[in-house]
């Protein structure tokens, strides 16, 4: 028989897990979201649906046990960001990290790329107005993802 506590412990990470595979999608599925060839295009393709703004601050540094990870992104807004990944891991990685923050989290996401919208997050500046991600997903053909 298991202690009480060892069950409850139990019972929370199997509740953490729960939580996070609200955005898990079959392993497979990426490969039926839509690609781009690059950063930019993604960007480009972004850029007609949304109001991006002209001179967005600086990318977001993601940070894993092993230091800082490498990405490749830009900011849309002071919330919103478009990462490009080379490899399923990478972008796996950061889509892991990403959900993990305290908040609200929506992704949009493609095959090789994602749009993060962190407006609801307790660290946001809350300094611009969020965007429609589901709407945006639609938009693009891509997976839309909620993380609380």
């Amino acid at each position: 028989m298991m202690s009480k506590k060892k069950t409850g412990t139990l019972i929370g990470l199997a509740g953490v897990t729960m939580g996070l595979c609200v955005a898990c999608g079959p392993a497979d599925a990426s490969a039926s979201l839509p690609s781009y060839e690059s950063l930019e295009t993604a960007h480009q393709a972004v850029g007609e649906l949304v109001d991006c703004m002209d001179d967005a601050p600086d990318s977001t540094l993601v940070y894993n046990d092993d230091g800082l990870t490498s990405t490749d992104s830009i900011k849309c807004t002071e919330e919103v960001e478009i990462f490009y990944f080379d490899s399923e891991e990478s972008k796996e990685g950061t889509y892991s990290l990403l959900a993990e923050a305290e908040g609200t989290v929506r992704f949009a996401e493609g095959s090789n790329w994602f749009v993060v919208d962190y407006s609801d997050v307790a660290t946001s500046s809350g300094m611009s107005d969020p965007i429609d991600v589901a709407q945006l997903a639609e938009d693009l053909d891509a997976r839309y993802t909620e993380v609380e």
